[in-house]
């Protein structure tokens, strides 16, 4: 990989984090509430829920994603999906939602990735 898309990469991946961090804490907030609970945010904020500096499962997705696109050299369903599921039973816990932690619980007792698409919401 050139040095310059690895570097862009990297970044990306950092910047997802770090946007992830500053924002767990205020997750579902509007900008009105968080103004009134908190002011401008400058600074990670820290609670019993989600301590200072933890990412959630959104960037917990997106390294298991980056790692098996890594390993693979291109998007691979089922090493995906076994990539998923190991993050998603690993500790500590990062606070998926129930319908993501119903599937991912799927995979990772071992169902197959392509029949879990309607296996919360057949709908």
């Amino acid at each position: 990989m050139p040095p310059l898309h690895k570097t862009r990469c990297i970044g990306s991946l950092l910047g997802t984090a770090v946007g992830d961090i500053l924002g767990a804490n205020v997750e579902f907030f509007s900008r009105s509430e968080i103004l009134q609970e908190h002011g401008l945010l400058a600074h990670f904020l820290d609670s019993p829920a989600r301590p200072m500096g933890m990412f959630t499962d959104d960037t917990e997705m997106t390294i298991a994603l980056a790692a098996s696109l890594v390993a693979c050299g291109a998007i691979d369903g089922n090493h995906c999906s076994i990539a998923y599921a190991q993050a998603f039973t690993a500790y500590p816990r990062r606070g998926y939602g129930p319908s993501a932690s119903q599937i991912l619980d799927l995979l990772a007792r071992g169902a197959d990735f392509r029949a879990t698409g309607r296996a919360i919401h057949p709908q």
